[in-house]
Parts: C-alpha cells; structure tokens; sequence
C-alpha cells in the first residue's frame, strides 16, 4: 500500500511483539480534523464551505468543505468531530499540524457591521452623546456583528468603557 511514514516505534533490532505497532503509515488525501461546540453542531451540514490558516504559515488561507459529521459527542474532546477536506490542498502540510478554521453558517452582501466589542449588554450600542441606543442584531462572530435595525451608516458610535 502505497503511503507515507508518519511515526516510527520502534527501531532496527528492537523486540517487536505480536499484534504491536511498529510505525504509524498515512495515505490517501489529507482531512481537517474540526472539533465543534456542542451548541453549535446543528448549523453544520456536508459540502459547508470553510476557511482554514495553518498555525505554521498564518499569512495564507485555504478553502475546504466539510465531508463528515460524526454523530457521536466525544467525552475526552468535549466536542463533536467533524471532518473537511481541502479543496487546494496546501504543498507543505504536516501531520497532525494545528489550524484555525472557520466554518461559514451565514454570509450576507452589504451588510452593515461594527465591531463585536462595541455591543453593549442587551444588544445596545453606545452613541457618541453618551446615550445607549438598542438596535436589532443578525450574524455575529468574535470580531463583527451585523446590525438589522437601530443604525445605518451615517450613526457615530463609540465603544464602551469595561467596568
């Protein structure tokens, strides 16, 4: 079987025992190993379009699609499993690298967006005259989240103080 060896566990001369692993051989292509929140698992389904950075050359990003969605949580993960596969894959990847990723579950154009930490409790943006004004929000992630109603773009805002 054609492969590529990944670990080896032993070495010549070494006592190998039966049914013991000698090296761990991979082949085939190259999945994406995503751990997903328990919360956040039901905006998953297959062929989902995600974008992924490489820890060790964060500079550039790769598209793949997710292609399994195991059915079972994982206790020692705390997670659910999902695996996507690279669309481009990259020319230098290492085994058992680690990634960012980001699955995309919404995507709209000309959305109007502000900065996730401008949010105040109670989806309220604070004006630049000192008072809270409550707007409706839509898709929102760690860095940015959309405004539905409340604002347009002419709006100063500015962010809160931390208490």
């Amino acid at each position: 079987i054609d492969g590529e060896v990944l670990e080896v566990y032993k070495q010549s001369g070494e006592l190998v025992r039966r049914g013991e692993s000698i090296a761990k051989i991979g082949g085939g292509k190259k999945l994406i190993m995503l751990f997903v929140a328990e919360e956040d698992v039901q905006e998953i389904s297959i062929n989902q379009k995600v974008v992924v950075s490489l820890n060790m050359d964060n500079e550039k990003t790769y598209e793949a699609f997710i292609c399994k969605i195991f059915p079972s949580f994982n206790d020692k993960e705390q997670s659910f499993i999902v695996e996507a596969s690279f669309i481009n894959e990259p020319m230098v990847l290492y085994h058992n690298s680690q990634l960012q990723a980001n699955i995309i579950v919404g995507q709209k154009d000309d959305a109007l967006v502000i900065p996730t930490g401008y949010i105040s409790t109670g989806d309220s943006v604070l004006m630049v005259n000192g008072q809270l004004k409550h707007v409706k929000t839509g898709i929102r992630n760690d860095e940015w989240t959309e405004i539905v109603e409340g604002l347009d773009k002419t709006v100063v805002i500015q962010k809160p103080q931390k208490l």
